[in-house]
């Protein structure tokens, strides 16, 4: 999920921003052609978190997916009789 998401934030750091104001009535995909967050279904606040995750160097990543690793293995660890 975690590589999902930072594919995901590299995909939208690249796209056109969308031209014009907000107060504008055509959506930005019929002026210019580039699909908008909202024609790909894609919340503001997701493509937010997205850009950020894949902002953050691959080495922070890497220790963070192994420290959950451990947690999720240590709280599944069957009781000792």
């Amino acid at each position: 999920m975690i590589a999902a998401t930072r594919r995901l934030g590299e995909v939208l750091k690249d796209m056109p921003k969308p031209k014009g104001k907000r107060t504008d009535l055509v959506a930005s995909c019929n002026q210019v052609g580039n699909p908008t967050l909202e024609d790909l279904g894609i919340l503001k606040n997701q493509s937010a978190r997205a850009q950020k995750l894949f902002a953050l160097p691959e080495k922070i990543i890497r220790q963070y997916v192994i420290e959950q690793t451990k947690a999720a293995g240590e709280r599944r660890k069957p009781l000792a009789n």
